[in-house]
């Protein structure tokens, strides 16, 4: 029996020529997977940023954000740790770019049901967010349960 391991490449064009609408790109951590992804249309994608506001591949989030511009995409998002995406909100906002959404983690990854927020503190933290930045997008990844759903729908 032969078996064959599919690169990101290969997967995406499988699912393009399958009839995708939208190809979304979540949690990219260096700038070689992102230029996989940026090769199709229309295309939505998040750079997971760690520690000092950088992907894993120490790209910063604003160069991040230039790169994804070049491409066209349809949005162009940050995920992470609350305190981390905001501070990378504030590095691209500051200079005079701007993402379209954030994707908050609600559970610590790999520490099963250790919560970093209740669901008032996550709508609290995204309030904030949307006061301060032009993000048309929000988004909950890593433990999202209905309350933490509903909590966002009180936000005015």
């Amino acid at each position: 029996m032969a078996v064959h391991s599919l690169g990101p490449d290969r997967i995406a064009r499988g699912l393009r020529d399958d009839g995708v609408d939208l190809f979304h790109g979540e949690t990219i951590m260096d700038l070689a997977n992102a230029r996989i992804a940026m090769g199709w249309t229309p295309v939505t994608m998040s750079a997971q940023i760690e520690g000092h506001v950088t992907t894993l591949d120490g790209t910063t989030a604003t160069a991040f954000v230039d790169f994804a511009r070049g491409y066209n995409p349809a949005f162009i998002g940050l995920s992470g740790d609350t305190q981390v995406v905001a501070d990378a909100a504030d590095e691209v906002c500051d200079s005079g770019r701007c993402v379209d959404f954030v994707l908050i983690r609600a559970l610590w990854g790999g520490a099963e049901h250790t919560w970093l927020h209740s669901p008032e503190s996550l709508a609290a933290y995204f309030k904030t967010l949307l006061a301060r930045y032009p993000i048309s997008h929000i988004g909950i990844s890593y433990g999202v349960r209905p309350e933490f759903i509903r909590a966002l729908r009180r936000i005015d």
